[in-house]
């Protein structure tokens, strides 16, 4: 696992790793909600396991961001990438044992999925399925990598 600065520790009892709802696993939750204190909604991606701990990316969520992702209105990374984000170590028992503020430039760079992956492989993604049915033989076009890709139609 990546080493994150200690600058960047901040107590861990805040969260409970108890999953709401998985969404995704493989021989255990890969990514699913869970909630804080105040009934707050987080996604916790699976970034990592050791021998020892097992670690998780958690970023705060809605309900709404929840049902876009599950039924292929936005992508893996766009449910990820938020200005808050948090990585837990949790020990075999699922306990937090550590956790780090950190910002979008501490991840590794191959952490996240690619822009345009989607939950489930049988998704189109996003860009695909909005600017389909405007392209057509021959049409020239330019798409600009932005939070939400814009397509340029000549």
């Amino acid at each position: 696992m990546w080493k994150i600065p200690k600058s960047k520790a901040l107590t861990c009892d805040w969260l409970d790793f108890e999953p709401v709802t998985i969404i995704d696993e493989y021989d255990g939750p890969m990514l699913f909600t869970i909630v804080d204190r105040n009934d707050q909604l987080y996604l916790a991606y699976f970034c990592a396991r050791s021998s020892d701990a097992v670690r998780f990316l958690v970023v705060p969520t809605n309900d709404d961001i929840v049902r876009r992702l599950t039924s292929g209105d936005i992508n893996l990374r766009e449910s990820l990438a938020r200005h808050r984000m948090w990585i837990f170590d949790l020990d075999k028992k699922w306990n937090p044992k550590k956790c780090w503020g950190v910002t979008f430039a501490d991840l590794p760079r191959n952490l996240l999925p690619r822009p345009g992956v989607m939950l489930r492989a049988y998704m189109q993604p996003v860009m695909k399925r909005e600017y389909a049915s405007s392209i057509t033989k021959g049409t020239t076009f330019t798409v600009h990598l932005s939070a939400r890709p814009q397509l340029a139609v000549a």
